[in-house]
């Protein structure tokens, strides 16, 4: 038999390595930060800011968002959107949350709107919130939500807990906005035009 090895054979050429693929935390915060204007960093991986409970909820509780990775980002960015809302308005106080942060479709989370989605179910078309003890900021993040054709959130009178500060600059952003209803409330701005 031959020994057809001479022992000077050249190296194998090693395959590239791929990237290591991105979590899915990771993605979901590259996806957040496309989405808003604020330092993301200190915004979203900060958990003491209603922004950073909203990242957090969305992005590890997998009760909550079983399969959030599969939906369209429009969705994620929607779920994303009210939860800094709930966090922002101390939503853990408010008369009525039922479905808030929970396995539900956010279309069926508590409003007082009669059809809160389209008609495709994917987008949020009405928030409506009238006397429901909704107080604190109202979040940038509202901006988001830009097929909101009504946005009510009136309190009882201006003695009551309110929405506070003012409104988000971007809400002009909300193209389809036909109504807004914020009487009872103690805000600090008019409505950026």
């Amino acid at each position: 038999k031959e020994d057809s090895s001479s022992g000077d054979e050249e190296p194998s050429e090693q395959a590239p390595v791929p990237p290591k693929p991105q979590s899915d935390e990771e993605a979901m915060f590259q996806l957040i930060c496309s989405a808003i204007v604020a330092d993301c960093e200190s915004t979203l991986r900060s958990t003491e800011t209603p922004q950073g409970k909203a990242f957090d909820w969305l992005a590890n509780n997998r009760e909550a968002n079983p399969n959030i990775m599969d939906v369209p980002d429009a969705r994620k960015i929607q779920r994303y959107a009210l939860a800094t809302f709930y966090f922002s308005t101390q939503g853990g106080d408010w008369e009525n949350q039922s479905g808030w942060l929970t396995v539900q479709d956010e279309c069926e989370w508590f409003s007082d709107s009669i059809s809160p989605c389209s008609s495709d179910g994917q987008s949020l078309v009405s928030m409506e919130f009238n006397f429901n003890n909704i107080q604190g900021e109202l979040p940038f993040e509202l901006s988001l939500l830009t097929s909101l054709t009504t946005l009510s959130l009136r309190n009882p009178d201006e003695n009551e807990p309110y929405i506070r500060g003012s409104l988000p600059s971007h809400l002009d952003s909300l193209t389809a906005l036909k109504s807004l209803a914020i009487s009872g409330n103690m805000l600090s701005s008019g409505i950026p035009l």
